[in-house]
């Protein structure tokens, strides 16, 4: 299961406030992908978030022990962004 919009690691991982170690190669790339595009004003955060979960939603397989890893042990903090 995706973790919820709301969680503040969507927020860190799109704008490089989190840059956890990975170890699926293709998620580092679509990350780093979205960085730069919210860093050249080419989407907003909120967009990249959006984006980012629903690459995740599709891969998730792929990406599963990635993001047990970045969401894991953590309190439900949730970041209300407009």
């Amino acid at each position: 299961m995706i973790p919820s919009v709301d969680r503040k690691e969507w927020y860190d991982l799109v704008t490089g406030s989190l840059k956890p170690k990975l170890t699926s190669p293709l998620l580092k790339i679509k990350i780093s992908i979205f960085r730069r595009k919210v860093n050249r004003g080419m989407l907003t955060t909120k967009q990249a978030i959006t984006e980012l979960m629903k690459d995740c939603e599709k891969n998730y397989e792929l990406y599963r022990q990635d993001l047990h890893q970045i969401f894991r042990n953590k309190k439900e903090e949730s970041l209300h962004h407009s």
